[in-house]
């Protein structure tokens, strides 16, 4: 600023003008040191209060995603989740769900890193199957002889480089250290479901469903497809809700834990066309995934329609969350 009114002056500009100038500059960084210390820190906090809401902490998620990648030696391009949900052909209350998920691009930015890129971990708010059966059964064949859920069709070759563990909580599965940079970047995508997985409707304790990405490695962009039957469109405007660590499934509606949610308000969009246009350049192949997760259903692609949230520099821990409000049971005549 100094420089610049130097300028002016040399040019002619009064006196009075340029001095009141010089005295707001000064107040100006009076009001940083007295409140936030610094600019920097004044950009953080401007950052938290922008008025767009997917600008909402963009730069300090982008500051992040940079120094968490130093930090802890690995990063990926892109996070993907595609949840599909279609009625269950026997039971029409309950709803069959199929889960994919993938890091594309993952990298180690140092050799020795062994990182966990995913973690699978079920909850229940009674008797739920999902925590007393764990009838998850794997999209498609590992290849390996191993039952995982591991997808070699929509992965990198490299696969022996990832390594599936059972632990007391679930299953990891864990990247192994490996060659540092573009050299050694893989694409890893797993996925599985369950038949009758959950409740279509809503029940005196449980009025809410949820699907969510945990991130577990510092990502760029991350990518969240819900595919429903068009029967199932109570669940095609859901809300998004990001929480800053792995919250516990089934919280009723409207009771989010306000020291927990991060004020990251993006929005879901609907995909056009029927079937729904699902490619996008920032997962290979990903058209022929969802055709391969619908066939493996029995999903009739035209009956089926899709959201998508795309969120930049999503914060690692956090879980991203789609809510929807779930539909009262019909009654009975």
């Amino acid at each position: 600023m100094g420089i610049f009114l130097d300028a002016l002056e040399s040019w002619g500009a009064q006196q009075l003008d340029l001095q009141a100038v010089r005295d707001a500059a000064e107040r100006f960084e009076e009001v940083i040191e007295l409140h936030v210390g610094d600019r920097p820190t004044l950009q953080l906090v401007l950052d938290g209060l922008a008025p767009g809401a997917a600008d909402r902490l963009e730069m300090s998620r982008k500051l992040a995603f940079r120094d968490n990648s130093g930090i802890y030696g690995v990063q990926a391009r892109t996070r993907m989740a595609l949840h599909v949900l279609a009625p269950n052909a026997d039971d029409p209350g309950k709803l069959d769900l199929a889960m994919v998920r993938g890091y594309i691009g993952f990298r180690r930015l140092r050799p020795l890193v062994r990182w966990p890129m995913f973690q699978m971990r079920a909850w229940s708010t009674g008797d739920d199957q999902m925590m007393t059966h764990q009838r998850w059964e794997p999209i498609e064949a590992s290849g390996n002889g191993q039952q995982t859920c591991l997808m070699p069709s929509f992965s990198s070759a490299n696969l022996l480089e990832i390594c599936t563990e059972t632990t007391p909580e679930g299953i990891d599965i864990v990247a192994m250290p490996g060659p540092v940079g573009n050299f050694g970047a893989i694409d890893c995508i797993v996925g599985d479901m369950m038949r009758s997985a959950v409740s279509r409707y809503r029940s005196a304790d449980d009025g809410t469903g949820e699907l969510g990405a945990a991130i577990t490695v510092p990502v760029e962009t991350l990518v969240v497809d819900l595919v429903a039957h068009e029967d199932l469109a109570f669940a095609l405007t859901p809300k998004v809700v990001v929480f800053g660590h792995v919250a516990p499934h089934g919280r009723p509606s409207g009771r989010e834990d306000a020291l927990t949610t991060l004020p990251i308000m993006d929005e879901v969009r609907e995909l056009s066309g029927r079937p729904p246009a699902m490619a996008t350049p920032r997962v290979p192949k990903y058209s022929d995934l969802v055709v391969q997760v619908c066939k493996w259903l029995g999903c009739p692609l035209d009956k089926m329609r899709a959201v998508r949230l795309e969120m930049k520099y999503p914060p690692l821990g956090a879980n991203v969350v789609f809510r929807f409000e779930l539909p009262d049971p019909p009654q009975m005549s």
